[in-house]
């Protein structure tokens, strides 16, 4: 299944609690309503990185049907929309976008 993950960072005055609550209220809802190629996603705050400062504020991971199907309906309004808001928090010129395939099933360790 592919995966997409992001590399985020805040602009400089976003608000880090603004950010997520918009994550929650707004980008969670509106890519489960609206983006079928989604099939799994979760944002998270990063809190530290050993022997360095983070670079980043967040990661998001994305599960998705295909990269072809994700990316038309990045042209959609509404990803448009998403894009626009998720613009107000984000520095663009900052973020890394990986595309990845798992290289085997996870595991889990409950």
């Amino acid at each position: 299944m592919p995966t997409v993950f992001f590399l985020t960072k805040l602009k400089d005055g976003a608000d880090r609690a603004a950010y997520q609550q918009w994550v929650q209220e707004y980008d969670y809802p509106t890519c489960r309503k609206h983006f079928k190629s989604i099939t799994f996603y979760q944002a998270y705050k990063v809190n530290e990185i050993s022997e360095s400062d983070s670079p980043y504020d967040f990661i998001e991971h994305i599960d998705m049907t295909s990269i072809e199907e994700y990316q038309r309906e990045m042209e959609t309004p509404e990803f448009q929309e998403l894009l626009r808001q998720w613009g107000e928090y984000i520095d663009g010129g900052s973020a890394r976008v990986i595309y990845a395939d798992s290289i085997a099933n996870g595991v889990e360790f409950r």
